[in-house]
């Protein structure tokens, strides 16, 4: 799992509408590569920044390889979760 720690931030994000789990581990892990300071040193974010919604994230940025790594735990807590229920 990646270090995500930072300087004693607690790192909330709300979201307008209900998005897919997609989306909402995509937006959950941007804004952490923006909190934690990982698109400073990206070396897509001229292109992210002003391509917009047409950018095409590679794999391998550290907020596509987060976005991965919070869908394997929205799954996994999901499959948990239907665990416990029965």
């Amino acid at each position: 799992m990646m270090d995500i720690s930072g300087a004693e931030i607690k790192h909330i994000t709300m979201f307008d509408r209900q998005y897919s789990p997609e989306k909402q581990a995509e937006g959950l892990a941007i804004s952490q590569a923006i909190v934690y300071g990982h698109c400073d040193k990206c070396g897509f974010l001229s292109q992210c920044s002003t391509q917009g919604e047409e950018f095409q994230f590679p794999v391998f940025a550290w907020c596509m390889r987060r976005k991965a790594e919070i869908l394997a735990d929205m799954r996994k807590e999901e499959t948990d979760g239907h665990r416990d229920a029965d």
